[in-house]
């Protein structure tokens, strides 16, 4: 199975990508940063991007959408407007989409 995973340079997307590819699935990472580098094929973009991740996952035609992509709580205490649009906000409205 094609899998789309954003935030794919995070602990728990590390986490997931290994388990995912143990279980034969090809893994598409979408993140800023590309750390970690466990993925087939790695897009360097920003969740808060919307046409960028649009395009991205038009052009890979995942079968799955893994959403892990997070700021952290360091960024979300000195901004929590950037936290909650990253962490909240935008979940929400790829989760209304993807349904």
């Amino acid at each position: 199975m094609k899998v789309f995973v954003t935030g794919g340079s995070g602990f728990l997307a590390q986490r997931f990508i290994e388990l995912a590819r143990r279980g034969g699935h090809q893994i598409i990472c979408y993140d800023t940063s590309n750390q970690g580098r466990r993925a087939e094929m790695w897009i360097l973009g920003d969740i808060t991007d919307h046409e960028a991740l649009v395009a991205a996952m038009q052009s890979h035609q995942p079968e799955i959408v893994v959403h892990l992509a997070t700021v952290l709580s360091d960024v979300c205490e000195n901004d929590p407007v950037v936290g909650t649009g990253v962490n909240w906000r935008r979940r929400s409205s790829r989760a209304k989409r993807a349904t």
